[in-house]
């Protein structure tokens, strides 16, 4: 039986940190800017990756507007 490791990165830590700091549901590309805005480049790709990874873990919900970008609390 293998069990699956998962990596503890400075970018995740700051991703999560950043989204515990919100208190409304934000999208992906204004995380990403928050996160620029706290000096922190990490791409916009891997903001998503963890946000998905983040809402399959049950640990973030998705809130999907047709007119709008997926939110994320």
């Amino acid at each position: 039986m293998s069990e699956h490791i998962v990596r503890q990165t400075r970018q995740k830590d700051a991703i999560r940190d950043a989204l515990n700091g919100c208190d409304e549901f934000i999208s992906a590309q204004e995380l990403h800017r928050k996160l620029e805005d706290r000096g922190e480049h990490i791409g916009l790709a891997t903001v998503y990756r963890q946000l998905n990874a983040l809402a399959e873990a049950g640990r973030a919900l998705s809130l999907i507007h047709i007119s709008e970008p997926t939110r994320l609390l």
